[in-house]
């Protein structure tokens, strides 16, 4: 950037996701084990699958929302976009199995209404696309709160590990035979035995 000149927080941000993957790639080493990144960084993925080992997402927004960014071009396919998607705000989804109370426009911003073209609506397609190809999926969800999501996300990823807010104590068991919340505790066990 030329001296002197003050990038904007979006050109800031443009500037980060350029450069992250060859940063994040050049910084890892023999010793790592396991990428562990935010599943908006969908790049991550792509630096671990390069350098050998597991990626791990964090998504730590809704599930609801990450499981439409998982159907963005069944969501475009069925309902277009844009304008003609807007006219349609409140149909509901019952084409997607355990969606029939969400409407059209109860999805998020950048699947088939606003901006699909910023780069933000982009960066999370890619994430959509890319996401479900993590070794695990490490998820803020309360089990059992919203069993169709909860199901959808599970089939989703190879390791499925929803993760209750730390506020929540109460780990209910899972019928499903994924994984029960997972708590601070089970995280803080798997920390390499450098990091204090």
């Amino acid at each position: 950037m030329p001296e002197g000149r003050v990038a904007s927080e979006r050109e800031m941000i443009r500037m980060f996701l350029v450069a992250m993957p060859g940063c994040l790639l050049a910084g890892l080493d023999a010793a790592v084990s396991c990428v562990v990144s935010d599943a908006f960084l969908w790049m991550a993925g792509e630096a671990a699958e390069a350098a050998g080992v597991p990626w791990v997402p964090l998504y730590t927004d809704g599930p609801a929302s990450l499981a439409a960014h998982f159907r963005t071009e069944l969501f475009r396919d069925v309902l277009e976009v844009r304008e003609r998607a807007i006219v349609r705000r409140e149909q509901q989804l019952h084409f997607i199995p355990g969606r029939s109370a969400h409407r059209v426009c109860d999805l998020p911003e950048g699947v088939v209404f606003g901006p699909l073209d910023s780069s933000f609506s982009c960066l999370l397609h890619r994430m959509g696309q890319n996401v479900s190809k993590a070794a695990a999926g490490l998820v803020n969800i309360c089990e059992g709160l919203d069993p169709a999501i909860n199901a959808e996300l599970a089939a989703s990823f190879t390791d499925y590990l929803p993760s209750a807010p730390s506020t929540f104590s109460h780990r209910p068991s899972s019928p499903h035979g994924t994984r029960t919340t997972v708590s601070h505790g089970w995280i803080a066990a798997r920390r390499p035995p450098w990091h204090t």
